[in-house]
């Protein structure tokens, strides 16, 4: 039988081939993400890069998607949008940590979520995790920051000893092939490169604003509708507060000011969400200096201003950033008065 393989000859065949398998996903999902990624993965990638390369301007934008699509630099002179798509004041507080490295850093900050950002961080592990914007010491952080909080938000109860997410937070952060594979295979490794491309130079040269959604109009219902109640999560409200400490020691000033949602999800909106949110902001807004709440932090817009039932479209985004550009004066530090901020929800 000498023209057979040994068992132990085959196994060690085997593993090899294994192994080199891996190592060939592995360096697919750690260096050739805009080939197989979504789009959101390009736009988040644009963003970042801006962030690295310092090219900021004088007033930063936080948020959501909704800001990301809503807020225009073009209409609110010298800004730059670093709003994430399922952004919560945790990838708001390590993304303002890299601002504030740069050499000439921001002199306003405009905040803008929806009330749900606040509650959970549904898109951590899909676009945060995934997308390796966070290294292990900073999982790590958020990790224990979770378990001393007793906050499950972001990884569930602790189970044998918390060992399996300390591993997932090593997985993630040396991009393990496991957690990309499907977009791989399903992609062709490269399948996404040239639309990807595409997004990410178009978001660059937009400053970082991106539109979701190309509806001339849409009364559909966004997820903020479901919300039945607002209990924010301690784990989020911890790291905002760190977000805006951090700001203060620089001594920048931040403004929430809420883009509007479509008037089809606004009417079905619990009251006592909305109400919730903005006295959540207020607390805030009162044990920090720097923050101020800008009219209401639930606003609504005519439905024909939405490109998708969540995310304005370009009319509604010129609209509204012509409003926010109006609030601040160009170049400077201040609001032009409390009067236009007061009516700056109210004018449509």
């Amino acid at each position: 039988m000498s023209g057979h393989p040994s068992r132990p000859h085959f196994l060690a065949a085997a593993l090899l081939s294994a192994g080199a398998v891996l190592a060939v996903f592995w360096f697919i999902a750690a260096d050739l993400g805009m080939g197989f990624l979504p789009a959101e993965y390009a736009i988040w990638k644009a963003r970042h890069q801006l962030v690295a390369d310092c090219k900021l301007s004088p007033t930063i934008i936080l948020g959501d998607s909704r800001a990301a699509a809503g807020l225009l630099p073009s209409r609110i002179k010298g800004a730059t949008n670093l709003a994430l798509g399922g952004g919560t004041p945790v990838e708001m507080y390590y993304i303002s940590k890299d601002i504030l490295k740069c050499p000439r850093t921001a002199r306003r900050v405009i905040i803008s979520m929806s009330p749900g950002q606040a509650v959970s961080s549904s898109y951590f592990w899909d676009r945060t995790g995934l997308y390796g914007v966070l290294t292990f010491d900073d999982l790590e952080e958020i990790r224990l920051r979770s378990r001393a909080l007793n906050d499950t938000n972001i990884y569930g109860p602790p189970k044998f000893g918390d060992l399996d997410a300390v591993i997932g937070n090593v997985l993630h952060a040396v991009d393990f092939p496991s957690y990309d594979t499907s977009y791989i295979i399903r992609h062709y490794v490269i399948g996404r490169l040239r639309d990807n491309r595409k997004v990410a130079a178009e978001t660059l040269a937009a400053n970082g604003q991106h539109y979701y959604g190309g509806e001339n109009g849409s009364d559909g219902i966004a997820d903020d509708a479901k919300l039945t109640r607002f209990v924010p999560s301690a784990l989020l409200g911890e790291y905002f507060g760190r977000m805006l400490d951090d700001y203060e020691a620089h001594g920048i000033g931040v403004y929430f000011i809420g883009v509007p949602m479509n008037e089809a999800t606004y009417d079905r909106m619990n009251p006592d969400v909305i109400n919730g949110f903005q006295a959540y902001l207020v607390s805030l807004a009162a044990a920090h200096p720097n923050f101020k709440v800008i009219g209401s932090a639930v606003a609504s817009l005519d439905n024909r201003y939405f490109g998708d039932s969540t995310h304005l479209n370009a009319k509604g985004a010129e609209l509204v950033s012509q409003k926010v550009g109006a609030l601040f004066v160009a170049e400077r530090d201040d609001m032009r008065s409390e009067a236009q901020s007061r009516v700056f929800s109210d004018a449509d």
